[in-house]
């Protein structure tokens, strides 16, 4: 199985829709940061970050279901210093949101943590597309309360550096992160004892129904992770089909 390409946003700098971001930061419209960039956004805006180095953000700005908000990495893109939360990137209770082809490496939290919303009110419509994820401190991505939305086609490994006991690589977690596609990822080496590939865990301590439910994970690659590659607590009405998962300390799906 494989997953469709997105639409590729428009890149060009003189759009008035497009900020630009690059390390030389020189024609009108580009600005030297990431979070420069991100402080500027509203819906339909697309922030273009050029080939180079920099340090993570923070994304407080929803978009709307067709008016999203894309931060998308032209060229060889790496944050290799995390952002004021100690996550590589973190959208802080936001929606239609779109992150896509940014490396990411070794920040003391995570790579992508979304954060902050409720199971009565949580994120929805994000795209989470074609990142790669190394050596995270602990979680590769922490996801709460994230709802039909998509991770799809990320790469990520050695989750866990900091020694966390439970540093999966993809961690879904609390009640009504409902509805969302998990497909096309590679996720590996998740070191610490407790650590699975894909975790998912509906949390009746934090609020709602304690459910997830109407996940979708499809044809990911999942392999040398230290406990189960999926684990999956409060899941159901769930579809998980095409995975390839070998190598793990434990299960391949418990």
């Amino acid at each position: 199985a494989t997953c469709a390409p997105l639409p590729a946003p428009s890149i060009d700098c003189t759009a008035v829709e497009v900020i630009c971001v690059d390390d030389d930061a020189g024609p009108t419209q580009e600005v030297a940061t990431i979070q420069e960039a991100a402080a500027q956004v509203g819906p339909g805006s697309v922030v273009v970050v050029h080939e180079g180095t920099y340090a993570g953000f923070q994304v407080d700005t929803s978009g709307t279901e067709v008016t999203p908000v894309v931060f998308f990495a032209s060229g060889d893109v790496v944050i290799d210093t995390p952002a004021a939360t100690g996550d590589g990137i973190r959208l802080q209770n936001v929606s239609h949101v779109r992150v896509e082809g940014f490396s990411i490496v070794a920040p003391p939290e995570r790579c992508l943590a979304a954060r902050g919303a409720t199971p009565e009110t949580p994120m929805v419509g994000l795209v989470i597309a074609d990142n790669r994820c190394i050596s995270a401190g602990v979680e590769g991505f922490y996801l709460s309360e994230v709802s039909a939305s998509l991770v799809q086609g990320n790469a990520i490994s050695g989750s866990g550096a900091s020694g966390d006991i439970r540093s999966h690589g993809i961690y879904l977690a609390n009640a009504w992160s409902d509805g969302t596609t998990i497909a096309c990822n590679v996720i590996r080496d998740a070191g610490p004892a407790e650590s699975n590939g894909i975790h998912m865990n509906g949390d009746l301590s934090v609020g709602g129904d304690g459910i997830i439910s109407g996940v979708v994970v499809d044809a990911n690659v999942i392999f040398g992770n230290n406990q189960n590659g999926l684990n999956l607590d409060g899941v159901q009405s769930a579809i998980f089909r095409n995975n390839l998962v070998y190598g793990n300390g434990r299960n391949a799906l418990r």
